[in-house]
């Protein structure tokens, strides 16, 4: 009897955690928000001081907005005589991988994040993991990914592109905005 009573309890506790998944599953410290944007970025070559010499700039429309900025620290493929970014060479030298940082200027700060991603040269398409490493202003301390994925131009010096996913930031106690 009394077993039945506890299982009755333990369940109803359950039943309350499911339905509140605000308290469980969000961290409280955070507040994050939906990254939807497009990306359309050109190389550069001025004041770029990336090792392998790739740049960009360009400009993020949508939420958050701004400008961007990314500096290449290494690459894969055709461009550093690779015959292939994997090994056995599954893939074609004339898909290309790359690693970089990327800065987004927005109005509310600077969003830094190291930036993955694969290019087809042939096919003109290209996909990117962009993890979250912090940044300035609202950004200070943000976390989490986001996602890009696009063409090239049509004139082939850079890219056009969607840019998803969700950023995390601290909440600071000086400032409520809600």
């Amino acid at each position: 009897m009394m077993r039945s009573k506890v299982i009755a309890a333990v369940s109803a506790v359950l039943v309350v955690l499911a339905l509140t998944p605000s308290v469980v599953a969000q961290d409280t410290d955070t507040r994050c928000f939906d990254v939807f944007a497009n990306i359309d970025a050109r190389f550069a070559t001025s004041g770029c001081t990336s090792p392998v010499g790739l740049c960009t700039a360009g400009t993020l429309a949508g939420f958050p907005g701004g400008t961007t900025r990314f500096v290449a620290l290494g690459l894969g493929g055709a461009p550093v005589g690779e015959a292939s970014i994997v090994t056995p060479p599954a893939e074609p030298g004339s898909t290309w991988s790359y690693r970089g940082d990327l800065v987004y200027t927005t109005p509310l700060g600077e969003l830094r994040l190291e930036d993955v991603g694969v290019l087809d040269t042939v096919r003109g398409t290209f996909t990117e993991l962009q993890r979250v490493v912090g940044g300035t202003g609202t950004f200070d301390g943000a976390t989490g990914d986001l996602f890009s994925y696009g063409h090239t131009t049509p004139a082939g010096d850079g890219f056009l592109g969607a840019v998803r996913g969700s950023v995390c930031v601290p909440r600071r106690s000086h400032h409520h905005h809600h």
